[in-house]
């Protein structure tokens, strides 16, 4: 039979230890976003300024404020879709 130690060692583990490691929470949003999301995020934006005539990478905060009420009032998008569509650009 296999001996066992006594006392196990003094280890810190995550509240839910069958999930693994716990990352930081600066990597929890991007982590949990699979890539499509992101690149649909992104295109999705891109069409929108190629639409409205823009430069994307010279956008300035005003157009990002329009392209939100657009997901908002045009594409009815739920909160929750147009916070995660917005840190896309916000990364980008």
């Amino acid at each position: 039979m296999a001996a066992f130690p006594a006392s196990a060692p003094d280890v810190a583990l995550p509240i839910n230890s069958s999930c693994g490691p716990q990352r930081p929470p600066s990597w929890a949003a991007t982590a949990a976003r699979p890539a499509w999301h992101t690149d649909s995020d992104l295109h999705v934006f891109l069409r929108w300024c190629t639409n409205q005539d823009l430069n994307p990478l010279t956008t300035r905060r005003v157009d990002v404020e329009r392209y939100v009420r657009w997901l908002q009032e045009v594409r009815q998008y739920q909160p929750s879709t147009v916070s995660r569509r917005l840190s896309v650009l916000v990364g980008f």
